[in-house]
């Protein structure tokens, strides 16, 4: 079985030999930069420099499957955004550091240009490396989460309640936006689409149900590719919802229990996670992380991957535990 065939299956709730390893968030690491030659923040703009440090993680560290971009920028500054990145920095993600000014007469871009665009190519570099054996997968930053780098995180919560059309209408906005390019992600290659929602978490169940879970179906049904989405925080809450989304995997993070997310997902999408990223796969040794990967994966998990983006500083050897406990422990019938 490939990497990708088994990646698919896991995914599809079909049958495996064993828990695929791999991260569907940011993949970037110090020590992969300096193995791949591959430097942030270049290598968040560049494609070249995106593809080299993406392949890093699988050819290096052994993850089973290459990703690109390392953060959730490029849409939010397509729209309008201004970007931190942080220049002299090889430690730092960026950050969005001024919302659109003025939200609500964004227009959509071409998608194909800009940093965007430098995803695309990255994409199209990657899968000629990599084939059809190895899985591609695309971090988009999701629709509700866009919408809140538009509008300003803080407003966009206080417009909920107080102008709730105003924010559907950016949602309206994104969401196309975001289809438009995750088409163009699967075409350059792509064999899965990971929605990053980080701020998803903060709003509970209700005003996700109305401000979020049709933007992501109408994403996850619109294009030729599995989709998967991350949540940070405690996203146990969602995942009945997210389970009925169109969406085929969610990725949880560590203050989620596995076996509470696979009880609530019912067997209708994938529980990607949850080793945690800075407690263990930073700061950890290697027997921190295999004991904690052998938990994980008893637990039940689909995907073993880290709970959130990796640390820059994480070290190499601990992605390597975390592949190898999961190569090592067969699926229980």
């Amino acid at each position: 079985m490939s990497l990708k065939d088994r990646l698919l299956n896991a995914l599809l709730l079909k049958n495996v030999d064993r828990v695929p390893a791999l991260s569907v968030t940011q993949t970037g690491t110090l020590e992969l930069m300096k193995e791949s030659n591959a430097y942030w923040p270049v290598a968040h703009r560049k494609a070249e420099e995106m593809a080299k440090l993406a392949y890093a993680a699988y050819s290096v560290a052994g993850l089973e499957a290459v990703r690109v971009p390392f953060g959730i920028y490029a849409e939010a500054e397509a729209l309008g955004c201004e970007i931190d990145y942080h220049e002299g920095e090889t430690d730092r993600t960026p950050t969005v550091v001024k919302p659109a000014s003025d939200p609500e007469k964004v227009e959509p871009v071409d998608p194909a240009t800009g940093v965007m665009g430098a995803v695309i190519e990255a994409t199209k570099i990657l899968k000629s490396q990599v084939g059809e054996e190895v899985p591609v997968i695309a971090g988009v930053t999701g629709p509700f989460t866009l919408t809140c780098y538009v509008y300003g995180v803080e407003k966009a919560m206080v417009a909920l309640i107080t102008e709730p059309e105003k924010v559907e209408g950016v949602l309206t906005v994104s969401s196309r936006f975001l289809l438009d390019y995750c088409k163009l992600l699967v075409e350059a290659g792509a064999d899965i689409i990971s929605l990053l929602e980080p701020t998803s978490s903060i709003i509970g169940p209700d005003l996700f149900e109305k401000f979020n879970l049709e933007y992501i179906r109408t994403i996850a049904n619109g294009i030729k590719a599995l989709t998967v989405v991350h949540i940070c925080g405690d996203s146990a809450p969602l995942v009945s919802m997210i389970a009925e989304s169109g969406v085929k995997g969610l990725s949880v993070d560590q203050k989620v229990s596995i076996a509470e997310a696979k009880k609530l997902a019912k067997d209708k999408i994938a529980i990607i996670g949850n080793v945690d990223p800075v407690g263990v796969l930073q700061d950890g040794d290697p027997f921190q992380v295999e004991s904690e990967s052998r938990r994980i994966i008893k637990e039940g998990v689909n995907v073993l991957a880290p709970g959130c983006g990796l640390s820059p500083y994480t070290p190499t050897i601990n992605l390597k535990v975390m592949v190898k406990t999961a190569r090592t422990m067969q699926v229980e019938a």
